[in-house]
């Protein structure tokens, strides 16, 4: 069988890449001995809160994807109230110190600066005002 001159390139070329990404990734080959660090750091400031909205969203874009826009948008803001509450719960990042309705309000924000209708300093602005109103 005879090769030719891209064929021979394209395999000279995924040799080369696989010289040099496999022991790239055979050195990543760690053992996490704290499993709930993998979760946990999306809850250590509320820009991280603000970055797993999205994630959560394309999933769930990809698993239902007949959903109207309005639905869509929709299950956007849900997901926001769900995961503080979750890290609420779980006492996990910045949520573990708050009231349940304050960590509500974080995450209703989150998914409101996710979506690009606010700003994260607006939001913890506004939040901070309620909480220390409360106090």
């Amino acid at each position: 069988m005879k090769l030719n001159f891209i064929t021979k390139t394209v395999f000279f070329i995924a040799a080369l890449l696989l010289l040099l990404v496999a022991p790239v990734a055979i050195a990543q080959d760690v053992v996490n001995e704290n499993p709930t660090a993998e979760y946990s750091a999306g809850f250590e400031t509320f820009a991280a809160l603000v970055a797993i909205i999205p994630f959560v969203t394309e999933i769930f874009k990809k698993l239902i994807p007949n959903a109207s826009s309005l639905g869509k948008q929709v299950f956007s803001w849900i997901i926001g109230l769900v995961i503080a509450a979750f890290g609420w719960v779980f006492n996990l990042g910045f949520l573990a110190d708050l009231t349940w309705y304050i960590a509500l309000l974080y995450g209703a924000g989150a998914s409101l600066a996710a979506n690009g209708i606010f700003d994260t300093g607006l939001i913890t602005w506004l939040v901070g005002l309620i909480s220390n109103k409360n106090k």
